[in-house]
């Protein structure tokens, strides 16, 4: 089920964290992604991730191609790229979750589109710390983790990437986000 509320926080969602990545990996060396930094929602939407969303709570926008080797830094320019998304969703969260707090006389439909965009901003958080391509904690395992664990993920990435996809589509993916969202929402 989904509403005009839940489109508006995947698109806005979807949106800034489009433009933070474009704008991060713009200020570490990659030129490249300036086209992506822009006031046009439209640039951001990737339909099939957008669609995801909608239904299940996380997805995509436009890939936003990254070359690192542009990078002033390669490891760290890796790092904050694949970090900011990350981070940016927890704190999306946390801001809607306080605005929640804080402002509990706004109108029901604004009440709703902060809570579903609450969720899509945690959930999206914890989605992206699964280190399988194509999402952004698998570029900083690559980087970072133990190289045999990677070569052996990387030999199974199509499986996984199978089997995040049954995961996301499923009921469990909803009750684990349950969870870890009751640890992280403040009350």
């Amino acid at each position: 089920m989904f509403s005009k509320e839940i489109i508006l926080a995947s698109i806005l969602y979807l949106f800034i964290v489009g433009n933070a990545k474009a704008y991060v990996n713009y200020k570490i060396g990659d030129i490249s992604s300036k086209k992506y930094i822009t006031l046009n929602p439209i640039k951001h939407i990737e339909p099939i991730g957008l669609i995801l969303m909608i239904f299940f709570s996380v997805g995509w926008g436009t890939v936003i191609e990254t070359n690192s080797y542009k990078y002033n830094d390669r490891k760290k320019g890796i790092l904050l790229v694949g970090a900011v998304p990350i981070i940016l969703s927890f704190t999306l969260g946390y801001i809607a979750n306080m605005t929640l707090l804080f402002a509990p006389s706004l109108n029901a439909n604004v009440i709703y589109f902060l809570n579903m965009f609450m969720y899509i901003s945690f959930a999206n958080g914890f989605f992206n710390l699964i280190p399988i391509n194509p999402l952004h904690c698998e570029k900083i395992f690559r980087l970072y983790g133990n190289p045999n664990i990677v070569m052996k993920m990387s030999s199974y990435e199509k499986i996984l990437q199978m089997l995040l996809v049954i995961f996301i589509t499923t009921n469990i993916f909803r009750q684990v986000i349950n969870i870890l969202m009751s640890i992280v929402i403040i009350s």
